[in-house]
């Protein structure tokens, strides 16, 4: 696996196609987190650590979907906890989440 780092999402998707990377949990810095059975996401902070990259991935069969990465900027709760509200979802994605027991890990 590869280290990716780059500042938006132009950058990122320019930087996989050179080094030939299909999705993020292909990615050796980003995290995952499961979200279901089938589901994975995968987040990836932004070269300039105000953000992050996220991206969906959907294995229910053999074929493996892949959504589209997006970027979020992290907020902050009062009491300092970083998360990030997506576009399309209805629940904060705190980042603690991925960060506990998955940065370092690959299980993919």
């Amino acid at each position: 696996m590869k280290k990716v780092i780059a500042f938006d999402v132009e950058e990122l998707q320019e930087v996989m196609e050179v080094l030939e990377l299909e999705h993020l949990g292909q990615v050796s810095n980003a995290a995952g987190h499961s979200e279901g059975a089938f589901i994975r996401e995968f987040i990836l902070p932004n070269k300039s650590g105000d953000g992050l990259f996220l991206q969906e991935i959907y294995q229910a069969t053999d074929e493996l979907k892949i959504g589209e990465i997006t970027e979020h900027e992290i907020e902050y709760t009062p009491e300092g906890e970083p998360y990030i509200e997506p576009e399309g979802h209805h629940s904060r994605r705190y980042l603690k989440n991925y960060i506990r027991n998955n940065y370092g890990r690959r299980d993919n």
